[in-house]
């Protein structure tokens, strides 16, 4: 999945009102691409909205997706015959239990397009939204399915970066002080000595994470 750049060159050079040489730029690219993974790995999500294409997830073995009233209807999901006819052996409880909720790898979730299923004795079938799960903003609630079964999904996730400013500015200073140590120590090999400068603190200060800490997702 490629992942589109936050802050581009343009605004580094806007920011620093500099100018810079292709090289330069291509310099500058790498660190943008890397602020941003570095970024993105702080907060556990994406700070671009990007697509997610048949991400594999697999049913827990202990899975029974009969929500309350299900074993009563006539669709092709219904529950009422088939887990005795397979001999499956079901609490009755299980039937008035929440659906189970599949948690998404990347979140919030924008949209999701398609859900593949793919059970573990049938062939794949396209999942109905509304019908067959509801989505959530951490992924979706699935209402049917077996143990084992395997979902494909493809979605739209991610922070929407472009809307938040402070994520834009937090990538801004630390780019700009990784820029100047880049030109600093180009300035020292062309003169041949050593610029009695201090470089400058590279990658996030802890006090530019701490402020973004709302926006971050903690895994439990």
């Amino acid at each position: 999945m490629p992942n589109e750049l936050l802050v581009s060159i343009a605004d580094v050079k806007n920011y620093m009102d500099i100018t810079l040489t292709p090289r330069q730029e291509d310099a500058v690219t790498l660190v943008l691409e890397g602020l941003q993974s570095e970024l993105q790995t702080y907060l556990n999500r994406p700070v671009m909205l990007s697509n997610f294409v048949d991400e594999e997830y697999r049913l827990d073995s202990t899975h029974v997706g009969v929500p309350m009233g299900t074993f009563l209807s006539t669709n092709e999901n219904t529950y009422n015959s088939s887990f005795y006819e397979s001999g499956r052996s079901v609490n009755v409880s299980s039937w008035a239990e929440p659906p189970p909720a599949i948690y998404l790898r990347n979140t919030p979730i924008k949209q999701i397009t398609q859900i593949k299923l793919k059970p573990a004795f049938g062939n794949e079938r396209t999942l109905q939204p509304e019908v067959d799960y509801v989505k959530r903003s951490y992924g979706f609630d699935y209402f049917y399915g077996h143990a084992d079964d395997l979902l494909k999904v493809t979605y739209t996730a991610g922070l929407d970066g472009a809307s938040i400013p402070l994520l834009k500015l937090t990538i801004l200073r630390a780019a700009s002080r990784e820029v100047q140590n880049l030109h600093d120590d180009v300035v020292s090999v062309k003169d041949l000595t050593t610029r009695n400068v201090a470089p400058l603190v590279t990658g996030f200060l802890d006090t530019e994470l701490a402020s973004l800490r709302a926006l971050r997702k903690f895994r439990i």
